[in-house]
């Protein structure tokens, strides 16, 4: 009986540590089906290159052009992407067009992101639920994970202070990133905490807030997400 209880006990404990070493890795690694889709009406064409052999017969620029590209990125090398277009045919057709000399580097990020997606021509949507059952979301195509959104009235400002209030006071929650009406939420489950992101949409136009919650790991959640979200909801709409 003694050797029964030792053996049971074994068992018991590699099993709390596979889940503790479960929860552990979710919380290290932000997966990729967390954050907004852009959807943007409008089409943007960039030209780029580099190490074009400027000082030979170059008959390409004219075609280029016709594209209308809006923007030129400088390459990771050159602190000056204008001194890349030393070529008479690239200055001839490129230069005197309305296309837009980008910085060098990782300085290029943010004004590519400001034209590839201009705030007046763009939306948001979440991404996808996973085929596994631990996801709930309000744009799910999946029927046992679809939910209705959650209506608001007043703005968009006041909706969501309203629900960052309401997580606020929910525990094991933290606020990973708020951008515009898109806000990021991670939960820690109990007694296991494994983490769950929570993502939020605020649509001003149809007055809902969209939302996302999933499990970083694993298949089953035995019905966490779903019930956690009835209760953000549930005190929404109540307050």
């Amino acid at each position: 009986m003694r050797r029964a209880r030792m053996v049971a006990l074994v068992v018991g404990l590699i099993v709390l540590g596979y889940f503790y070493l479960q929860a552990r890795r979710s919380s290290a690694i932000l997966p990729y089906s967390v954050g907004p889709v852009m959807i943007s009406d409008s089409v943007l064409t960039i030209a780029f290159g580099s190490c074009n052999h400027q000082n030979d017969p170059q008959d390409y620029w004219e075609t280029i052009a016709g594209h209308r590209p809006a923007a030129w990125p400088g390459s990771r090398y050159g602190a000056n992407p204008d001194g890349e277009l030393r070529g008479s045919n690239a200055r001839a057709h490129l230069l005197p067009s309305n296309i837009q000399m980008l910085p060098a580097g990782r300085a290029n990020n943010a004004v590519l992101t400001a034209l590839v997606h201009p705030k007046a021509a763009t939306d948001m949507m979440l991404k996808p639920c996973p085929e596994s059952p631990n996801c709930v979301s309000t744009q799910s195509t999946q029927p046992k994970k679809k939910r209705d959104p959650i209506p608001f009235t007043g703005t968009a400002e006041e909706a969501r202070a309203k629900l960052k209030r309401v997580i606020g006071d929910m525990s094991r929650s933290k606020l990973e990133s708020e951008e515009g009406n898109y806000l990021h939420y991670t939960f820690k489950t109990w007694p296991i905490p494994y983490t769950d992101d929570v993502e939020f949409i605020i649509d001003p136009a149809k007055k809902v807030i969209d939302y996302r919650s999933a499990s970083r790991v694993g298949h089953s959640d035995l019905g966490v997400n779903s019930r956690r979200m009835a209760k953000v909801v549930l005190a929404f709409t109540a307050e």
